[in-house]
């Protein structure tokens, strides 16, 4: 008998019950005949079906990587107490009006870096330490990400690399995409900026 796990051959008698010659009973190999009783080998994948097995993994464990990450991250943002600084908040609700960004922005402070998370309930990242005329500046800039849509485009380029991860050159262009996406973002911020080389002074 069969072990269950496809890896022993099934032996089941033959229809007639009784060997051609008369004195014993005759088994046949479901297997070996191709009428699939006898369980899955993965000798019988074509190449083609174990390439797409091995893309779909590959579409999974990148998947599950980009989610687990974006969970962490969400997670400790939740950990993180909301901006109450009234002057911080006002200059917010100027640079809004600059830049014409109409949504509702909410602003955490704490963080390593100033960033823009959440496509559809925007909150900005405020380490801090920041004078309020580098906050000024670092607000113009993830106010810029967020007139351009660029975390949607983040967030498609994401699906692409998944799908694509075999490919060395989607991964290049993700990369070369976020270089570009804030290069731009940085020629937007730089119509907005009160000074020109402070802005430049504060990323690096």
């Amino acid at each position: 008998g069969a072990d269950g796990s496809g890896g022993a051959v099934g032996m089941l008698p033959a229809e007639n019950g009784a060997a051609a010659g008369g004195g014993g009973t005759a088994f046949s190999d479901p297997v070996m005949n191709g009428d699939g009783a006898g369980g899955f080998h993965i000798s019988e994948l074509s190449f083609g079906d174990a390439a797409l097995l091995f893309w779909l993994s590959g579409v999974i464990i990148f998947s599950i990587c980009f989610l687990v990450s974006w969970i962490s991250y969400s997670s400790r943002l939740k950990r993180m107490e909301y901006c109450a600084d009234s002057e911080i908040l006002d200059i917010l609700e100027e640079c809004k009006r600059t830049v014409g960004v109409r949504r509702q922005i909410k602003v955490i402070c704490g963080g390593e870096s100033p960033t823009l998370k959440g496509a559809v309930n925007p909150v900005i990242l405020l380490p801090r330490g920041y004078s309020l005329t580098e906050i000024r500046d670092i607000f113009l800039h993830e106010l810029c990400h967020c007139k351009n849509g660029d975390i949607l485009i983040i967030y498609a380029a994401v699906c692409t690399v998944c799908v694509n991860w075999f490919n060395p050159i989607v991964w290049y262009a993700f990369f070369v995409l976020r270089r570009d996406i804030e290069i731009y973002c940085d020629r937007r911020a730089l119509k907005y900026v009160r000074s020109r080389k402070d802005y430049a002074a504060l990323l690096l």
